[in-house]
């Protein structure tokens, strides 16, 4: 072993061995910290554990050294400039957040420190105060309701933003994920000369039918429908016509109802079944 190695391994008076830290580096994070900060170096045992400090102003106090370092701890505790938030302010913040959130007042010994709180509707629950105040939580509260409350940041969030409740009811969205893991046709527009994206048979033998006999046509037209959350996309619609074409081989789920409700909002839509398509010719 080398002299800067034997340099560099200290003994402490536990009896481990233990690297020497790079003290200038150190110090100089200390000092970022709060410049009257000075760290005693003979009861330094590691960077994860507690050594004396010694500040200016109020003396000498232990703290872990990773969080000096780190900027966890900037004052000392005899520091009466850092005013510590009663369980009252606190409480208050909190409430701002959720009305419907209360805390008992006995549990409550710091701001870091796990304590008891109250929820109208869901009951009792701990968590940290600094958790329930920090301005990045927007919603706080039971974990039973976080799902609720977080789907109501959600929409609220949508609704400024695009002006729509669900992700969905957004036309770019709502047609990529219909489309995403389907068998897809890509046939061209016969006039304009646009892509148009075709799903299952029944839809390629219509645009082929159309584009044959120089029809014009709108492809896939988004529609917001008052009951539903998601964007409706009706198939076809025919200008010269003034027809909206929905192109269906079978029912599935959902798809009935929303049919019904974007008949009963455009009068003027009809339905391909298989029947009707055979009785036009296309299949």
């Amino acid at each position: 072993m080398n002299a800067h190695a034997e340099k560099a391994i200290l003994k402490n008076r536990n009896g481990y061995r233990k690297t020497m830290p790079n003290w200038k580096k150190l110090d100089r994070k200390i000092k970022q910290a709060n410049k009257n900060f000075r760290l005693v170096k003979s009861t330094y045992r590691g960077f994860k554990y507690y050594a004396q400090f010694f500040d200016v102003k109020f003396g000498y106090f232990w703290a872990r050294v990773a969080d000096v370092y780190f900027g966890k701890i900037r004052h000392h505790p005899k520091d009466s400039n850092i005013r510590v938030k009663t369980a009252k302010e606190v409480e208050q913040l909190v409430q701002l957040k959720n009305p419907n959130v209360s805390l008992i007042y006995k549990t409550y010994k710091g701001s870091k420190i796990l304590c008891k709180w109250f929820e109208k509707g869901y009951g009792y629950f701990w968590s940290v105060p600094n958790y329930m105040t920090a301005k990045k939580n927007e919603t706080v509260g039971h974990p039973k309701s976080m799902g609720l409350r977080i789907t109501k940041v959600k929409e609220r969030n949508l609704l400024n933003k695009y002006g729509v409740t669900n992700v969905m009811q957004i036309p770019e969205i709502a047609f990529k994920s219909q489309h995403n893991g389907l068998y897809i046709t890509v046939l061209k527009h016969w006039k304009t000369g646009k892509k148009l994206f075709c799903k299952g048979s029944y839809e390629v033998r219509v645009v082929s039918f159309l584009n044959f006999n120089k029809i014009d046509f709108n492809w896939q037209i988004p529609i917001k429908l008052l009951n539903s959350k998601r964007l409706y996309i009706c198939d076809l619609y025919l200008p010269d016509s003034d027809v909206y074409i929905e192109i269906k081989g079978c029912w599935r789920g959902p798809s009935r109802s929303k049919w019904l409700e974007f008949k009963h909002k455009f009068p003027n839509s009809v339905l391909w079944s298989t029947k009707v398509l055979k009785q036009l010719g296309i299949l």
